[in-house]
């Protein structure tokens, strides 16, 4: 009998290590990005104000970029000048397009922002905005929760005609065997948690988000 009950002791031990575990892992948004983290700064090209917000120990815009650059950007919504939504960047204009401090990010540091939040599979949710996305069927969950105040909005593009479903934001990868770079896409959906990552070579014109230097 004595031999059950040891037995029997020693398995709540483990279910009880099991469910502390699960707990300690639990995803915590005040740890991850604390609103000590937050607030703005002025782009002193054209005294434009934008927010941000740290995750992990990286600072990200949490605006799209709205800088006019001398090679073409693309702005698809004029009403409001693209204040709301940013401009659109392609690989002949980019690099030189954050604010001095700040940064294009590269794939690895977008990367590691998506695995501080949860992992690429949930990370769409907690940085989507929680208005603006539109559902793609009746009754499908679409807006974020926007955990860490990243707010990522659904936008117009070249290749998204219809708003309210899909945003786009540009990375870069560089190869060290050829030392090229080429764009990297970072692409939420109104009907997905995840976030999709995608090679683009050189790409059409989409989104910008920087972090700082």
């Amino acid at each position: 009998m004595k031999k059950y009950l040891t037995v029997f002791f020693f398995l709540q031990l483990i279910v009880l290590a099991s469910c502390t575990t699960d707990a300690d892992d639990e995803w915590n948004a005040a740890e991850v990005c604390p609103e000590s983290g937050r607030g703005t700064f002025v782009d002193e090209r054209d005294g434009q104000t934008y927010k941000y917000t740290t995750i992990g120990n990286q600072v990200w815009m949490a605006q799209n970029l709205n800088y006019h650059v001398e090679k073409g950007d693309k702005c698809m919504y004029e009403d409001d000048d693209c204040a709301l939504k940013g401009r659109l960047y392609n690989i002949e204009n980019i690099f030189d397009a954050c604010p001095n401090g700040w940064h294009l990010p590269s794939n690895e540091e977008w990367m590691k922002m998506l695995k501080k939040m949860g992992g690429t599979d949930i990370a769409g949710a907690r940085l989507k905005a929680r208005e603006g996305w539109l559902e793609s069927n009746p009754g499908e969950p679409s807006n974020g929760t926007d955990d860490c105040e990243f707010s990522v909005l659904p936008t117009l593009s070249e290749m998204v005609k219809y708003d309210g479903y899909e945003a786009d934001i540009w990375a870069k990868i560089t190869y060290k065997e050829s030392g090229k770079t080429f764009l990297w896409d970072a692409v939420f959906y109104s009907s997905a948690d995840s976030v999709f990552t995608v090679e683009m070579g050189a790409g059409p014109n989409y989104s910008v988000r920087c972090v700082k230097d």
